[in-house]
């Protein structure tokens, strides 16, 4: 069906309507596609700045987790293969937040001097991860609301990156092996 534009969207009517699109124009996206990736350079390198980034990780029924950066840079070293991509990642003037269900928010780490680097590559189907974070006085403050939040995050952020995607489309194979 078709959407008006003064008509209220619910979540499902964008979801049918993205589908219907995609099912209707998917030969011309998978060649539209193709003729992208033909033209695309060998070797890739890039370099993005962000000032004042903010991360929100939403806890199912608790809250919301925050993670500020008043500094956030992703860049690779120097050129490489699209299947073998070295990323670094630096991070400045790192706090943590948390804000309850009811609005409540607790500052778990105040704005801290802080950086933090990580080296990313991944090759094929691996991926591997090298951090290391320098700290100027840290304070941590924990409200129980705020533990509680905090303790969630790892199964929430887990279940955030594992979820499949919703617009991809299942090949006769996957049906089965999922059977």
């Amino acid at each position: 069906g078709s959407i008006s534009p003064s008509a209220p969207v619910t979540l499902e009517d964008a979801d049918e309507r993205i589908r219907e699109l995609v099912s209707s124009h998917s030969e011309r996206a998978r060649d539209v596609a193709g003729r992208v990736c033909q033209q695309m350079p060998d070797r890739v390198q890039l370099e993005v700045q962000v000032a004042s980034l903010a991360l929100h990780m939403p806890v199912p029924a608790l809250g919301t987790l925050l993670l500020r950066f008043d500094h956030f840079r992703a860049a690779t070293p120097e050129p490489c293969a699209h299947d073998s991509i070295d990323c670094e990642l630096v991070a400045r003037g790192i706090a943590l937040q948390a804000v309850s269900a009811r609005r409540e928010h607790f500052d778990l780490i105040q704005p801290v001097g802080a950086s933090m680097r990580a080296a990313c590559r991944v090759t094929g189907d691996e991926t591997s991860v090298e951090a290391k974070a320098e700290l100027q006085d840290i304070t941590l403050s924990l409200a129980p609301e705020a533990l509680q939040i905090l303790s969630a995050a790892p199964d929430t952020l887990a279940a955030m990156l594992s979820q499949r995607d919703p617009l991809r489309q299942e090949s006769p194979g996957d049906s089965a092996a999922a059977a």
